[in-house]
């Protein structure tokens, strides 16, 4: 099946309410071989101490002035080793085998290029699960808030490297932009979990 390394990176900054839960989700997968990286934006509430504390378990983590979320998530994959890479907000968790089952479905599917998957995202101070509700058709027409990041998302390295990082002039949408470009442009091959 194969035992791919996972790059996950937290992009961050004042989270102090919610990275705690984000970093334990990541560090307590049942699939042990996972870079995690946390990227914080310059945080002036507790961000970087609950960081701090966790610091051993985490591959690596910076606190910078930087120009956005996408330029941050721009450094993550730019510092990643995985041949998989995944983005997790920092008011998102995962399941316990989430990154196993997104494993397997990789080394099940070794022409899928990327994965929308489902999270439980904390949003306005309730736990909701986000299902991904890839559907290709839906992104020909009409992008939502659903399918983005905050619907789980991975991307195999040599993919991500071969259309390039996120456009930062796109302070709003550049993830948008991304997916446009593999799915549309290139047409690469993916799915979703729910």
């Amino acid at each position: 099946e194969g035992n791919f390394l996972f790059s996950i990176i937290t992009v961050t900054k004042n989270s102090e309410k919610t990275i705690e839960r984000t970093i334990s989700s990541v560090l307590n997968q049942s699939y042990k071989n996972i870079e995690y990286i946390i990227i914080d934006g310059g945080s002036t509430d507790n961000t970087i101490d609950i960081i701090k504390k966790y610091s051993e378990k985490i591959d690596y983590w910076c606190s910078i002035k930087d120009e956005g979320i996408y330029h941050a998530m721009n450094y993550g994959v730019i510092l990643s080793y995985g041949s998989i890479i995944g983005i997790i907000n920092s008011d998102d968790i995962y399941q316990p085998d989430a990154i196993s089952i997104v494993k397997k479905y990789f080394a099940n599917n070794p022409k899928s290029s990327f994965l929308f998957g489902t999270v439980e995202r904390n949003y306005l101070g309730q736990n909701k699960i986000l299902k991904s509700g890839f559907n290709k058709r839906r992104i020909l027409y009409n992008f939502d808030s659903q399918t983005s990041h905050s619907a789980g998302f991975f991307i195999k390295t040599d993919v991500h490297e071969q259309i390039g990082l996120y456009n930062t002039k796109y302070k709003c949408s550049a993830d948008y932009d991304l997916f446009y470009k593999f799915i549309i442009k290139h047409k690469l091959n993916g799915t979703s979990t729910n």
